[in-house]
């Protein structure tokens, strides 16, 4: 995969991720500090179909982030890249407030400075000091 569509592909899942309600936080106007942010991928995950030998492989990438506050738990997000019969690329994430997501257990995460970037440009947009 060609080094400008990954770097585009991690720029796209920060905006998304730094734009979703449960990964601002409801404190210090949705701009809380981040304290962790790791990305996993993008890896293939293939599934079998039930009573079926069909199997469907998926392009995946897994992110979490933690706030830095109190009680937080951290979010793990699970984005899909999709490739529509129309040509281009199409991203879809799925949160669940509960669990990581089955298909991000034994990803392989590395830091994500994207999304501590775009947090860190709000944080300061809003006068927060960091």
């Amino acid at each position: 995969m060609p080094s400008d569509i990954l770097q585009r592909r991690r720029q796209g899942i920060a905006k998304m991720l730094e734009a979703h309600r449960w990964f601002r936080g409801m404190i210090a106007g949705g701009a809380a500090k981040i304290s962790e942010a790791k990305l996993a991928g993008p890896f293939e995950y293939t599934t079998k179909k039930w009573l079926s030998s069909e199997t469907t492989t998926r392009t995946l990438y897994c992110a979490q982030v933690s706030l830095a506050l109190p009680l937080n738990p951290g979010r793990t997000a699970l984005i899909e890249v999709l490739h529509p019969k129309e040509g281009g690329e199409r991203m879809l994430m799925t949160i669940d407030l509960s669990y990581a997501p089955f298909e991000c257990r034994k990803a392989d995460y590395k830091p994500f400075p994207e999304v501590v970037q775009l947090r860190t440009q709000r944080r300061r947009a809003l006068g927060n000091a960091d």
